[in-house]
């Protein structure tokens, strides 16, 4: 499902999660229209949000690293209207660079960077076997609740993670007896 497509075709309204890193994408002819709103949160817990980062870097075996470093140099060290108009498609994860280049009032980048109060390591990231099991079989479940009606959510939800931990269950199994036969050779 293209997502953008569907957002500016006026299929679903509401999304929740990934649009922060596709904000850029949406700014189209319905950027007037655009909101964002915080994670919710239960009374007396614990608010948490998983933040992810991009970053740069050069391959070893580049045949021209110092044209690569140049081009990373002018695209995110100086300023110049590219580098801005890059920076401007990200949060910056300094509260001041976020205010120093006016992102902390913008009305939809502003709520991000405030939910960077709450960051957290993505849960995805303390078990390398849920990104395998995630993308082989769950993500593609997991959008197509967007098309599921509210009184069947919850149902679909918790068929989504007993299948989730079945597939961990199933990749810790194959690790271990490839780790088991490695030994025995």
């Amino acid at each position: 499902m293209d997502l953008m497509s569907e957002f500016n075709g006026k299929k679903i309204g509401m999304m929740i999660g990934s649009m922060g890193f596709r904000m850029p994408t949406f700014m189209g002819e319905n950027s007037d229209k655009l909101g964002v709103a915080p994670i919710p949160h239960f009374e007396g817990g614990n608010r948490t949000n998983p933040v992810f980062f991009d970053g740069y870097g050069i391959s070893a075996k580049s045949k021209h690293p110092d044209a690569a470093w140049k081009f990373i140099e002018y695209l995110s060290l100086s300023g110049n209207e590219d580098s801005s108009k890059l920076a401007d498609m990200y949060l910056a994860t300094s509260k001041a660079v976020s205010e120093a280049i006016g992102q902390a009032k913008d009305p939809a980048k502003s709520v991000y960077l405030e939910e960077l109060n709450y960051a957290v390591k993505p849960s995805i990231d303390n078990n390398p076997l849920f990104r395998q099991a995630w993308s082989e079989v769950l993500a593609a479940q997991f959008l197509n609740l967007l098309t599921v009606s509210d009184e069947d959510i919850p149902q679909k939800m918790k068929e989504l993670a007993l299948e989730l931990d079945q597939q961990l269950i199933r990749l810790k199994n194959e690790q271990e007896t490839a780790g088991s036969t490695a030994e025995g050779s």
